[in-house]
């Protein structure tokens, strides 16, 4: 889990708990400090505009902020970083199915490419019974002739 996606969880509940409305330049850490009196890599406006312009979930007109509807539907379903697991189970429950699918498809096509051996060898014996049939039909039907054709001689 990220830092800003940590961030994020923190101080969308920070503006909900303003009761909707919250000016970023006081946008809390994951200890509750300011994040302006912070020297680390993330300030407040970096996690402003990932909130806002990359997850959609606050808008922001100046330096204040309110929750998106995206944003109120994060929060009542168990907040930023249950959503976060819950895609990421969704996508790993989408990528084994994925796989069976091509799994599946590759079991489809090894049948298919063994049936058509199959009605390949099946056509082969019918072609080969036919000529024989007609020979012997030809023979049986000329039993007679043959017999005495073999007694001349």
């Amino acid at each position: 889990m990220s830092r800003h996606d940590i961030l994020t969880g923190v101080n969308l509940q920070l503006i909900k708990d303003n009761k909707n409305h919250c000016n970023y330049l006081h946008f809390h850490n994951e200890n509750g400090e300011s994040l302006e009196d912070e020297l680390g890599d993330i300030d407040s406006k970096d996690i402003m505009l990932y909130m806002s312009n990359e997850c959609g979930l606050i808008d922001c007109h100046g330096e204040i902020c309110k929750i998106t509807k995206k944003g109120f539907d994060i929060i009542n379903n168990g907040g930023w970083i249950k959503y976060l697991e819950r895609e990421n189970k969704q996508v790993e429950i989408e990528s084994d199915k994925e796989t069976e699918r091509q799994e599946l498809k590759d079991e489809i096509d090894r049948l298919t490419k063994v049936n058509l051996e199959l009605q390949n060898k099946q056509m082969k014996r019918y072609i080969i019974y036919s000529i024989i049939a007609f020979i012997l039909g030809g023979i049986l039907t000329n039993l007679k002739d043959i017999f005495q054709l073999l007694n001349l001689q």
